[in-house]
């Protein structure tokens, strides 16, 4: 048990443990199924994906018909770190439409000049992620 016992209470440590877990469930989920879909409008970086994995796992045995049955049997930390155009892809699909949009809302606590721009004591911003990550041009 901790020493402030009565601030942090047992119960308190594992809801905030469970709501960690959910939201990494949630944007890992989101993260996921927005790279499979960038993926299946890309059927050449899918392809150079599957020969990439393929190359690396040559020694665990050929591929063959089941790629789910090969990557539980063969997908280690060590063999993604050598996954180079995968982390290239998880990279780009996290830049380009990360699970966050948005970040949490700031209010500013005095008066304040920020380049030319005048803001006020009570003023709320936020940081528009995907406006950071993307050039339409």
């Amino acid at each position: 048990m901790l020493e402030n016992s009565d601030v942090f209470t047992d119960e308190l440590i594992v809801d905030e443990l469970r709501d960690f877990f959910g939201a990494a469930v949630q944007t890992t989920q989101y993260a996921s199924q927005t790279m499979i879909s960038h993926l299946t409008q890309s059927p050449q970086s899918l392809k150079k994906m599957r020969d990439e994995y393929a190359k690396v796992t040559a020694k665990q045995g050929q591929v063959g018909d089941n790629l789910l049955k090969h990557l539980k049997e063969n997908m280690t930390l060590e063999t993604s770190a050598n996954l180079e155009f995968l982390n290239w892809v998880v990279c780009e699909t996290l830049r380009f439409q990360g699970p966050a949009s948005n970040t949490s809302f700031y209010e500013f606590t005095q008066d304040t000049k920020i380049g030319h721009l005048k803001v006020r004591k009570g003023d709320e911003f936020t940081v528009i992620l995907n406006g950071l990550h993307y050039n339409g041009e």
